[in-house]
């Protein structure tokens, strides 16, 4: 990649030696990790390779190291190929040289190079950030939309002509639609993904279509996802927007699928299949069940196992307590009557009602407010549900599965939760471990989703992943859990160059996550000695020093995990879990 920032918007220079006057030439290099506009001033060569000395790097295997230069001459852009393994073609065509018109392409491999020219005045092309760094600001917009109470989603866009996929460059003016505070990136293939900052599900669909009715051509397929309603976090809000892409319509907020996978309950692991022993006796045992697991972990898919393995009849429904405003909550759950509120003008059941025989999933249930607690424990003692703006109860039959990743012992110490309540929902406990913990089920988890993703995607040419990149999925921290190595995997087979999915696939965090500095013991490993090593231990060992150093040099947890190039929530997490404190690094 080059240095010039691909999410940012390129401006006129008041030091350029181009006068404003005149038209300024760009070229736009898209590959599959996002786009870089590089500048093109009259007579100086920028020459596009794998590898320096090229002036635009592009990590990508078919790209020769210095593979072709491009020259503005005269008001005309010239390409030459500069005798590269795969060739430089222009309209299809494998040319040595050849002038390039504007918006016409020259494919190096599987990256294309497009000319622009931006008259005095004018707007400079549209760029797209890459996948990575674009979900890295969606972390940032989902803790900045949480902190503010504020709305937040995420779309994806795909433009068809003629059943197939049209490439990002030939509509990206479209985007123009947007926002100033949206923010555009490559998912990979033809597809965009959009962040929409304070924007609700109401307010995102309109500057969308405007997207759409600006492409003008082709069918142009959208898939929204918000934040709550569809997703708590950024690999969640992937996830819902590439099914709603795929589906062709928004995902539904409430009620989760009827019939969800059993992909997180891969166990090859000793952490998995411990944890997992006695899922059967719970199942059948109509008491309530309290699941514990970081996000992302699968809590959703085995609690819809719970309710298919206990054979109840009635309907699954997943209600998210964070994504419902606490004005509504008890609404939606216990149902209301006609004039209750304000907007209440009819009679409605809740979700307790519509689950009757069935199982009710409260996702997060450490978000209820403090009068929806009160309100849940009066139904679970007695069985029944009084809808707001009623005294009647109303007896039902249906088995409770909450969720959580908080700590519920400590907010009721905190007086933030009843503890009563949880008496009454923590009959059966069971603890989802972390993907990191459990790296033997990753081979078998990437298998599964290689599987299906033929299934959810189409036909595809992926078949199987090389030792290598299974080796750096295995050493990757995984914050996301089961969900994000899903979304890793799928996008993957979306942008690999051939049948294999190597490392270069893979994000770049994963791709990082081996480098793992030297300690005593591991160099003792490498000498050929008889000393058994314990690698985890030593992966243990590393990650505890590099946490203390970076706590000691930013002071904060915040300025640490920035040092870490990681979210604050999962350096929160790890400290916590390898039993560290301000002791370990105020010394």
């Amino acid at each position: 990649m080059s240095d010039h920032d691909p999410g940012a918007t390129a401006t006129l220079s008041a030091t350029s030696a181009i006068s404003v006057r005149e038209p300024r030439y760009w070229l736009g290099v898209y590959h599959r990790e996002g786009s870089t506009l590089v500048p093109l001033p009259a007579g100086r060569p920028v020459v596009i390779g794998r590898e320096a000395p090229a002036q635009v790097v592009v990590a990508s295997h078919d790209v020769s190291r210095r593979h072709a230069r491009f020259v503005l001459d005269d008001g005309v852009v010239q390409v030459e190929d500069l005798d590269s393994t795969n060739g430089t073609k222009v309209d299809g065509k494998r040319i040595k040289d050849a002038d390039l018109l504007p918006g016409q392409v020259a494919r190096l491999g599987s990256v294309e190079c497009v000319v622009y020219v931006q008259n005095p005045g004018g707007a400079s092309p549209t760029l797209l950030q890459s996948h990575d760094q674009l979900m890295r600001r969606l972390a940032s917009e989902v803790e900045a939309a949480r902190y503010f109470n504020s709305p937040l989603s995420f779309a994806m866009i795909e433009v068809q002509q003629g059943g197939e996929g049209l490439p990002a460059y030939r509509w990206l003016d479209a985007l123009r639609g947007l926002r100033p505070v949206d923010l555009t990136g490559h998912y990979g293939g033809h597809i965009v993904e959009v962040i929409l900052p304070r924007a609700s599900a109401d307010e995102a669909r309109p500057v969308l279509e405007a997207v759409r009715t600006a492409v003008g051509r082709g069918e142009v397929h959208i898939g929204l996802a918000t934040l709550g309603a569809d997703g708590d976090d950024a690999p969640s809000l992937l996830t819902a927007a590439r099914q709603a892409l795929r589906s062709r319509e928004t995902p539904t907020s409430q009620t989760a699928k009827s019939s969800p996978t059993f992909e997180g309950l891969i166990a090859e692991s000793q952490a998995m299949t411990s944890a997992l022993s006695q899922l059967d006796r719970i199942a059948r045992a109509p008491l309530p069940v309290l699941l514990l697991g970081e996000t992302g972990t699968g809590k959703e898919v085995l609690a819809g196992v719970v309710h298919r393995e206990s054979e109840r009849t009635g309907r699954f429904i997943r209600v998210n307590c964070g994504a419902i405003p606490g004005t509504l909550i008890e609404s939606t759950l216990f149902g209301h009557e006609k004039g209750a509120f304000t907007g209440a003008d009819r009679a409605a059941a809740g979700v307790f009602e519509a689950a009757e025989g069935g199982t009710v999933l409260l996702d997060e249930i450490g978000e209820l407010p403090a009068g929806a607690q009160a309100s849940l424990l009066r139904v679970l003692e007695s069985r029944a549900v009084t809808r707001v703006g009623s005294t009647e109860e109303r007896p039902v039959d249906i088995r409770l599965v909450a969720a959580t990743h908080r700590d519920l012992e400590a907010m009721c110490d905190a007086g933030q939760f009843r503890r009563d309540l949880l008496f009454r929902i923590n009959t059966f406990i069971l603890t989802i471990p972390p993907l990191r913990d459990r790296p033997e089920d990753v081979p078998a988890l990437v298998r599964h989703f290689l599987s299906l993703s033929e299934e959810r995607l189409g036909p595809r040419s992926v078949r199987e992943i090389s030792p290598a990149a299974v080796d750096a999925m295995k050493g990757y921290a995984w914050p996301g859990n089961v969900r994000e190595l899903r979304n890793v995997i799928e996008r993957a087979c979306v942008i690999a160059e051939g049948d294999t999915i190597g490392p270069g696939d893979l994000p770049e965090a994963i791709r990082g996550a081996t480098r793992v500095l030297p300690t005593v013991a591991a160099d003792r490993a490498t000498e050929g000695g008889d000393e058994v090593i314990d690698l985890r231990e030593v992966l243990r060992s590393q990650e505890v020093r590099l946490i203390v150093r970076a706590m000691r040099a930013g002071g904060n947890q915040a300025e640490a995990a920035r040092r870490l190039s990681m979210p604050r929530r999962t350096l929160s997490h790890r400290i916590k879990a390898l039993g560290l404190g301000p002791d370990d690094w105020s010394s």
